[in-house]
């Protein structure tokens, strides 16, 4: 169950990470949209995330990577992954490829793909706090109620969440002001599929030379 901190008031990185190792849900910026974050390891920890968000178990959440090494560490890498990744990250995108065998991750952060394969989705924020938190799988997802408005700003994330969280970050308003967007990757024939427009749009992605279900 979410810890209820009432008198929780923003903490600096020190204290996120403790938070975040002890189970914790924290709230923290990113040049997204606010973000909610517990350690992906920590199946009581994911438990409070969703119910944090309210967000359904059938929902798979994004895995916050410090850098594309350690992305390759958790994922099959490829070059179509490389080439969005030396372009896009840090940066408001998120990757979603086959995940490796024995990961150890709550399986509800895993997706599938259509053959049935377990599929991760990785994000590589540009943000400060990325590599200094010591948490070596961060579940992240966007600071708001499930179904509900992202929040750009911390006093409207900390008045949502608040009184669940274990520890909260204040950071300046998000740069984008929308969610990272989202592209998946077929492993055997590079072919990528957006399944959100979010921070980065068509055209951003048109000068390179990939190839695309549709753009």
């Amino acid at each position: 169950m979410p810890r209820h901190t009432p008198n929780l008031r923003p903490s600096n990185l020190k204290s996120v990470s403790q938070a975040l190792k002890e189970g914790g849900v924290a709230l923290l910026p990113t040049e997204t949209v606010y973000g909610l974050a517990a350690d992906g390891q920590n199946a009581d920890a994911v438990n409070a995330l969703y119910a944090v968000k309210g967000r359904g178990f059938d929902k798979p959440i994004a895995l916050c990577v410090s850098s594309i090494k350690a992305a390759q560490k958790l994922v099959h890498w490829t070059d179509s992954a490389d080439t969005l990744a030396r372009h896009f990250w840090p940066g408001p995108l998120s990757l979603i490829l086959r995940a490796k065998q024995s990961l150890s991750l709550d399986e509800r952060l895993l997706g599938r793909a259509p053959t049935g394969e377990r599929t991760l989705s990785l994000r590589c924020p540009d943000i400060g706090w990325r590599d200094k938190l010591g948490v070596d799988f961060l579940a992240l997802t966007s600071a708001n109620k499930s179904g509900q408005s992202d929040t750009t700003d911390f006093n409207t994330a900390y008045n949502i969440f608040g009184a669940d969280i274990a520890a909260a970050y204040e950071g300046a308003p998000s740069e984008h002001g929308k969610p990272s967007t989202i592209i998946a990757i077929d492993n055997e024939t590079e072919r990528l599929t957006c399944l959100r427009w979010g921070a980065l749009g068509p055209d951003d992605f048109a000068p390179l030379a990939l190839d695309w279900t549709e753009l």
